[in-house]
């Protein structure tokens, strides 16, 4: 008697129950139908929170499981055994995930769920790198944490952009929730990075990030890969997106000085005057991109980074920062136009009507470089996702329809060849043209990274509340809802907080080497805040739009301008508006749009802002 077992996750809808056969069928986003059965030891839970809640609220004095857990047309995520003997096939379920009460009710999209997840996070990564407390010294943060979120002794290189990415995180955090505590730490972090990190050209135009200090060293060029002994760009555009989400939030001015002079180092520096877009590496000697000392693959090259990655690391926040107040009105113009360039750069060159993917790397003249490195003739998912979220955001701030028309064209593609479409979650690079006779091609793992589910997440949501296309929205809300899902299933860490980096295709989690690593080079507390951030403020505003959302500003008493920008994103103004503000705890009329006008009452002076935005 010969039999094969194997493991497996299916996460798709209840199609139909069986109770006298303890069995029901799920539809996986594939069309396949699979039969689960059940016993009386299958368990079934519903999906819980950082903070361990239980919120299964079905009906207990049901006996029967089935008709306790499941109802047609129910989002469900089924663990167990593919058992196969001769022609037969069985799928012997083991535990079963449920997302909400009943078929149109999701824990994830009700009450403080991502309000509950920010602060679980940014108390965690407070507590790895500081311990308990109020005091932020920034001289023991570490870039490196093992999988318990311990220091690393024999490890003791701090990066910037890891510092950085902190920074946005807790920026946020304090954002969403008032916690002052965050913003300290935040202050704390960017006063360091300043000091440790920052250098300024002779002739004060200019500011450089350095890669990392060691034990009080500078590094300047990159260590990392094939980065190492350059500087490339999209390091120095990650040096400035923590500072850019705090200014945001405190309009200090200092800090509005380094960012504008490291966007000047951009445009000085990697720009391309002549084809547009901006080169992806320098020399650290002589900060030429076309220079010897770069190795070849390096020279002269373009890449999604280097166009496509400054509208979400730090220019929405910059132009939502500096929209509409007179002292930056010359530098809002700059921005906004070179933002404008970038995303024609990315529509013209980056999507490919012969391919599931778009190309993300380019030889000078912008001819396709597929042979670059590790990258070769593939694409990176999350990179689709995100070029799919921040068209969209940019859609709404130039008003171009073709931004939403390509947004849209990517949302519908990339599920084919990138989405899991049997146990859920995004994967992570394949090859843009298989080569292996299948539909999808895998380089090396079908493994699914965390922030590439933070792009498909952040991509759909705001497309749900978007598309103008009403099969197109109930399609995207499914498929938002499905990646969601999958996040809160698969990617939050119970035991240590915070997040896993990779999990395995079936959702469990994929801890070898530097993955099993809490923090890392290529992890910090960046992407998990900024999806609780983001995915909060679009629940609220675009998809569900039947509660306000609540934010924090705390102006610095350093500030140099009396206007603040309440709009969170860039998102449908005319159906938005302020329902009600607040300044140092009193009721605030002086606003017009979203623009807090403060005048000279508060100047000198740290001024809490409390604003509550709904639809209209």
């Amino acid at each position: 008697m010969k039999y094969f077992t194997q493991s497996l996750r299916v996460t798709g809808y209840v199609r139909k129950k069986y109770n006298a056969a303890g069995m029901f069928e799920i539809a996986a986003n594939s069309g396949d139908v699979f039969e689960a059965f059940i016993t009386g030891d299958t368990y079934f839970y519903m999906v819980r929170n950082t903070d361990l809640l239980d919120r299964d609220r079905t009906d207990y004095t049901v006996s029967d499981k089935l008709d306790r857990y499941i109802a047609e047309k129910q989002l469900v995520s089924a663990y167990g055994i593919i058992i196969i003997h001769d022609d037969k096939t069985r799928f012997d379920v083991k535990s079963v995930v449920i997302f909400g009460n009943s078929p149109d009710k999701y824990v994830f999209e009700e009450g403080h769920w991502w309000l509950s997840q920010i602060t679980s996070f940014a108390d965690t990564w407070l507590q790895r790198q500081f311990g308990l407390g109020d005091t932020f010294d920034f001289t023991g943060y570490r870039t490196n944490l093992n999988a318990a979120g311990g220091k690393m002794d024999d490890y003791t290189v701090q990066e910037c952009d890891t510092i950085t990415r902190l920074i946005y995180g807790l920026s946020s955090a304090y954002s969403l929730t008032g916690n002052r505590r965050y913003l300290d730490a935040a202050k704390a972090g960017i006063k360091y990075q300043q000091d440790m990190f920052k250098t300024i050209s002779l002739d004060g135009t200019f500011v450089v990030w350095h890669h990392a200090v060691d034990r009080g060293k500078k590094i300047l060029p990159s260590s990392f890969n094939e980065d190492s002994g350059t500087i490339p760009l999209y390091e120095q555009i990650y040096a400035i997106a923590g500072m850019a989400q705090y200014y945001r939030l405190t309009h200090d001015w200092d800090v509005y000085d380094d960012i504008k002079k490291t966007v000047e180092f951009f445009e000085h520096y990697y720009r391309d005057t002549k084809l547009k877009g901006f080169f992806s590496h320098i020399d650290p000697v002589n900060f030429r991109h076309d220079s010897i000392g770069l190795q070849e693959f390096n020279r002269n090259k373009k890449n999604w980074n280097s166009v496509g990655d400054h509208a979400p690391a730090y220019m929405i926040n910059l132009l939502l920062a500096t929209e509409d107040i007179a002292l930056y009105k010359d530098d809002y113009k700059y921005y906004k136009d070179l933002q404008e360039e970038q995303a024609e750069l990315i529509c013209d060159k980056f999507i490919d009507n012969d391919s599931l993917y778009i190309k993300e790397r380019f030889l000078a003249d912008w001819t396709y470089d597929d042979h670059y490195q590790w990258q070769q003739d593939r694409s990176v998912v999350g990179h689709n996702l995100k070029i799919a979220w921040n068209l969209t955001r940019l859609y709404f701030l130039y008003g171009k329809e073709k931004y939403l028309q390509y947004a849209e064209k990517i949302a519908d593609k990339i599920p084919e060849g990138g989405l899991d479409m049997i146990r859920g979650g995004w994967y992570d690079v394949v090859e843009r043209h298989p080569k292996n006779g299948m539909p999808i091609d895998f380089p090396w793992h079908n493994r699914k990274a965390w922030w590439q589910q933070e792009q498909g997440i952040l991509a759909y949501l705001i497309l749900t509340g978007t598309t103008k296309d009403e099969k197109k929205k109930e399609k995207y809300r499914a498929l938002a809802r499905e990646s969601v899902a999958f996040w809160n299933l698969a990617f939050l860490d119970k035991d240590y907080g915070e997040t896993y980096f990779d999990v395995l295709e079936n959702g469990y989690p994929y801890l070898v080497d530097d993955r099993a690593m809490s923090a890392s080079h290529s992890k910090s507390g960046y992407h998990s805040m900024e999806l609780n951030y983001l995915a909060h403020i679009y629940y609220r505003l675009l998809v569900e739009k039947d509660r306000p959302l609540t934010l924090y500003f705390c102006l610095s008493p350093d500030r140099n301008v009396e206007c603040l920008n309440l709009l969170p994103d860039y998102l449908p103004r005319n159906e938005i508006e302020v329902k009600s503000l607040t300044v140092n705890g009193e009721d605030y009329k002086d606003y017009l749009g979203f623009q807090v006008r403060l005048g000279d009452k508060h100047k000198g002076e740290e001024v809490t802002v409390i604003a509550q935005l709904g639809t209209k």
